[in-house]
């Protein structure tokens, strides 16, 4: 359990008075810290602009965020960027094509005679919020759900990127705080600031700039190449809970074919041994399907 659950405790307790010992900043490897396996490891990402021949030139230039050195695909250590040949966006699911800022790791790859070369393969993809310059230290910054009822109230944790540092922050400040504040009540964000305290026993973060996490876009469930794709499927949905369980008693969903596997997979997991009360009737022979300018669709049974 992590130390910011017994900092509300006691902030509930004192009515969040300036005399709560709210922990500033942990550099040890206990609970108070942020592990390095959550905060690691960040790089910067910037296109390389140079004409010549791929993959000597064309990939990207990458650093690894508030670290002096970054360690590059043939295990030499910089204090400038690496360069890698190419991004491998599949495994954050995303097209990472205005990430920024992206989590991941660095390989080697052979590209024949051309040589061998970096690759960077990304689990997340963050996308610059504002136009601005980014200055100061890489966090990342969400709400810790502490809630006072006198400030100052340190509500907001912001780890520090590839460290094991944890700042807490009353506010958000700078230009950008506002849009960053809104920003940071959806999901946790990446802030580039200072942390600095502030009168009346508050601190604040600063935001030059601030990063989102791309999200990737949800698949059409009734895309198809071919008809074989389409299927008339008792699994209409997606299952996340065993609250969402379903009868499966007619097939009257119509998707395709990697859709009805993501939902029968789904649906054993919670449903398949739980007692369900579905209703018992005759069902109707489904229509036929078929993929219609690469979407499923019903399609007129021929007599």
């Amino acid at each position: 359990m992590r130390f910011l659950t017994i900092v509300a405790i006691s902030v509930f307790a004192t009515a969040c008075s300036s005399s709560v010992n709210v922990v500033d900043e942990t550099v040890a490897d206990t609970d108070e810290a942020a592990s390095l396996k959550s905060t690691s490891t960040y790089y910067s990402v910037r296109h390389d602009m140079r004409r010549c021949v791929s993959p000597i030139c064309g990939g990207y230039y990458v650093k690894r965020l508030n670290e002096t050195y970054t360690t590059c695909s043939d295990g030499s250590s910089t204090t400038g960027e690496c360069y890698v040949a190419e991004i491998d966006w599949s495994a954050a699911d995303v097209d990472g094509a205005t990430g920024t800022i992206v989590r991941g790791k660095i390989s080697k790859r052979d590209y024949g005679t051309m040589g061998k070369f970096g690759v960077l393969t990304p689990s997340e993809v963050w996308v610059a919020a504002t136009a601005s310059t980014a200055t100061g230290t890489y966090f990342r910054s969400e709400n810790n759900g502490i809630v006072c009822i006198k400030a100052p109230c340190f509500t907001i944790t912001a780890d520090k990127l590839n460290d094991k540092t944890t700042r807490t922050a009353s506010e958000l400040g700078g230009a950008n705080a506002v849009d960053a504040s809104t920003a940071m009540t959806k999901a946790a964000i990446i802030v580039a600031g200072n942390v600095s305290d502030i009168a009346g026993g508050g601190r604040s973060l600063s935001v030059s700039q601030y990063w989102t996490r791309a999200v990737a876009t949800p698949k059409d469930p009734t895309s198809c190449n071919v008809d074989a794709d389409c299927r008339s499927s008792v699994y209409g949905a997606e299952v996340k809970s065993a609250n969402d369980c379903y009868c499966t008693t007619c097939p009257t969903s119509l998707i395709n074919a990697e859709t009805e596997a993501v939902n029968q997979a789904s649906w054993n997991k919670f449903c398949s041994a739980k007692k369900l009360t579905c209703p018992m009737y005759m069902c109707i022979k489904p229509r036929d399907v078929g993929c219609v300018s690469n979407k499923c669709q019903w399609v007129a049974t021929e007599l």
